[in-house]
C-alpha cells in the first residue's frame, strides 16, 4: 500500500475510534441507507438467523405448546440481533455461539467490607458505588462464594442469558465475549 493510502486508513481508523458512538452510528445507518452492498454486509454481521441463535436447556413457553410439533421449516429466514448483553455476567455476547460454559458470574451481589473505610476514613468515594469496586476490589465481597471482587474467578458458569430490559451503556464498553 502507498505511503499516502497507509496514512489515510491509520487516520480513518483513528477518527473511528474517536468519534461519539452517536455520531458513529449517524454515519453508519447513512451508508446502510445508501449502499446497498454496505446494508447487506452489515446485516451479514450483526444478525444472525434465529434457529442458529443457542440459548441453553431452559425451554420458553412457545416451545412448550409446540414441543410436540414437527418442525416446521418453510426455508424463510427469522433475523435476530447477533449480539445481546448477559443479564448474568453484563458482557456482550454472540447469540450463536453460546455455550453451557460461555458466562463465568456471580449468583449473588458483592457487599463492602467494613475494612474498606477503616483504612481510610477520608475516603471520598460512597462505599457502595461502582467506583468504590473498582478502585478497591479486595474489599468486596460476594455473598454467594465468599470470594473478593480481586480474586479472577467467579463462582457460577453457565450459558449467557440475554437481557430483557435496555442494554447497559457503560457495560457497551466491556469486552466481547464468546
Amino acid at each position: 500500500m502507498a505511503p499516502a493510502r497507509a496514512e489515510k486508513v491509520d487516520l480513518l481508523d483513528h477518527t473511528i475510534d474517536t468519534i461519539s458512538t452517536v455520531k458513529l452510528r449517524q454515519i453508519f445507518k447513512s451508508i446502510c441507507k445508501t449502499c446497498p452492498e454496505a446494508k447487506k454486509h452489515a446485516e451479514e454481521l450483526l444478525l444472525a438467523d434465529k434457529k442458529d441463535a443457542k440459548t441453553g436447556p431452559s425451554i420458553n413457553e412457545e416451545e412448550k405448546e409446540n414441543k410436540d410439533a414437527p418442525a416446521k421449516d418453510d426455508g424463510v429466514k427469522q433475523p435476530i440481533p447477533r449480539f445481546a448483553f448477559c443479564a448474568n455476567c453484563e458482557k456482550e455476547f454472540d447469540v450463536t455461539t453460546n455455550t453451557s460454559t460461555s458466562c463465568l458470574y456471580h449468583t449473588m451481589e458483592d457487599e463492602p467490607d467494613d475494612c474498606l473505610y477503616e483504612d481510610n476514613p477520608t475516603n471520598p468515594l460512597d462505599p457502595d458505588s461502582m467506583e468504590a469496586r473498582e478502585e478497591y476490589p479486595e474489599f468486596f465481597w460476594f455473598k454467594c462464594c465468599g470470594r473478593n471482587r480481586h480474586e479472577d474467578e467467579p463462582c457460577t458458569v453457565g450459558w449467557h442469558k440475554e437481557m430483557t430490559e435496555e442494554k447497559p451503556y457503560k457495560r457497551a464498553r466491556a469486552s466481547y465475549v464468546v
